[in-house]
């Protein structure tokens, strides 16, 4: 990144199960997971000649999927207290996002531990999947276009064909936040 001249740094605690954002994110993660389960399994089950299964199958993936909507919900609102601090860093040449919240950090290390004391990859899996997202840097280059969201002080961040960072401001650096990004994007 650029010069301490040039530089900006906030922390900010992001809502979660408040935050359409958030929650939005959400249902399209869990979306996507459901399509990709039913993309699995539809050809495997026609295949097998057991087309009779499917509405049954379609309906147990269905429920899953809700249930694991809602319990992530739960942990948004039981667990990190409906917040999450995180840290942003702007410079000319693109944006830092660091997770600090030491909740999820402790999380996610427990994860890992828990799932290799276990011997249980995924689940250490899991763990790992967290930390390396603790830590994200974007270039301007490969930000294509910026929505604005006023009344939650938040940017997201799309390359072409998908949100790829939320940022969220305090109510003081909002506007000179956004004017920046802005104005790294188009150049």
């Amino acid at each position: 990144m650029g010069g301490a001249g040039d530089r900006l740094v906030w922390e900010v605690d992001i809502p979660l199960a408040t935050n359409p954002l958030i929650l939005g994110a959400w249902a399209k993660a869990l979306a996507a997971t459901l399509v990709l389960c039913l993309a699995i399994t539809v050809p495997v089950f026609l295949f097998a000649d057991a087309a009779q299964v499917l509405p049954r199958l379609a309906g147990i993936l269905i429920l899953g999927i809700l249930g694991l909507g809602i319990l992530g919900i739960v942990i948004m609102a039981a667990v990190f207290g409906n917040r999450f601090r995180a840290r942003f860093t702007l410079d000319d040449r693109g944006i830092l996002y660091e997770g600090i919240d030491s909740r999820a950090r402790a999380l996610a290390r427990l994860t890992v531990v828990a799932g290799s004391l276990g011997g249980n990859p995924r689940t250490a899996g899991a763990g790992m999947l967290a930390m390396a997202g603790e830590t994200v840097g974007l270039s301007w280059d490969d930000v294509r276009a910026v929505r604005a969201h006023p009344r939650r002080r938040a940017l997201v961040l799309r390359n072409a064909w998908r949100d790829v960072l939320h940022v969220y401001c305090t109510a003081d650096n909002y506007d000179r936040v956004r004017a920046r990004i802005e104005g790294a994007v188009t150049s």
